[in-house]
This record gives structure tokens, sequence and C-alpha cells, in this order.
């Protein structure tokens, strides 16, 4: 099995290779092997910034990708859109507002709790008195 994938991904790196000829000369130029730029290919893929040392533009292929990717994504989407089922997204959206009301009912139930023992657990001297207003202070 480890075998098989190997060598798929061998089959793929060459295929790269074969895409970026201008590799082959900076490979060559610098003296790497090609166990080192393959370990390298296998780490990073093919989207990597590295690549740009070999003389490869990736950003050149992302320009002409973004646009025709853009369209597939639309149209992705709206297939996706398409296939979903209305009763099956407000079960799920059910669920959640259920979730969520509870979590709002505990947290409710937890804060005047904590609010009461903070009030309760004040020095006496500390407690608000009836009718009596907070410090002023004035400028020197």
């Amino acid at each position: 099995m480890a075998s098989q994938t190997t060598a798929d991904a061998l089959k793929q790196f060459k295929a790269f290779v074969r895409e970026h000829p201008e590799m082959v000369q900076t490979v060559r130029e610098e003296g790497k092997s090609w166990k080192d730029v393959f370990e390298e290919w296998v780490l990073f893929g093919e989207d990597h910034e590295i690549w740009e040392d070999y003389g490869i533009d990736i950003r050149k292929g992302e320009a002409e990708e973004t646009s025709s990717s853009q369209g597939e994504s639309i149209q992705h989407f709206i297939e996706f859109i398409s296939r979903m089922d209305p009763d099956n997204v407000n079960k799920h959206l059910d669920q959640i507002n259920g979730a969520l009301t509870n979590i709002h009912d505990i947290i409710t139930q937890i804060m005047p709790q904590r609010s009461h023992q903070y009030i309760s657990s004040r020095p006496a001297h500390m407690m608000p008195q009836a009718g009596q207003q907070p410090p002023t202070f004035k400028r020197d």
C-alpha cells in the first residue's frame, strides 16, 4: 500500500517537473539532489512559495486558476444549494436554536446567584445604604 502511494506521488512529482522545465536547470546549477527536491515537494506541495527559488512563478498560475476557480466555485455553490433539503435545514436550525436557548437559561440561572453572592460577601460597611449618595471627589 505504501509503495503504491509513493509510486503515485513520484508520478505526480514528475508531471510537476515536466510542467516547469526551468526547475531542471536550477536544480543542476545549485547541485541539489532530486531526492531533496522530491522531499520538498512532498512536504510543501506544488503551490508553496519555495518553488520561486527554483524559478517557478507560482502567482502566474494562481491568477489563471483564480478566474476559472471562481466560476467553478459559484457553480459548485449553486449546485450545493439546489441539493439542500429545506426541511432538513429548518430542523437543524431549530436544534441550534434550542441549544442556544438552553445555554441562555443556564447563564440566566447562574448570573443572579453570582451577583447575590457578590453582594452578600461584602463587608457590612461596604453595603449600600438606602438614600446614601456616592462619594464626591474635588479637584485640587
